[in-house]
């Protein structure tokens, strides 16, 4: 896939009704730091909230908060 390629992406909130979510486009190269910071913002939040990012190879970001 080229670098400068861009990917939709759908960011949901578990266990929340009614449901909350966002439709991101991203590029493909993005980082998980990077996407971290776009959800961020996407949400309208400050970084307080709990992630976690599952991959194919495992888990990634803050899962006690």
């Amino acid at each position: 896939m080229p670098a400068d390629s861009v990917l939709p992406i759908k960011v949901s909130l578990a266990d929340i009704r009614p449901p909350v979510w966002r439709r991101l486009q991203v590029p493909a190269d993005i980082t998980l730091d990077r996407l971290h910071q776009v959800i961020q913002t996407a949400m309208g939040w400050e970084n307080y909230h709990m992630h976690v990012f599952e991959t194919p190879a495992g888990e990634y970001g803050r899962p006690d908060g």
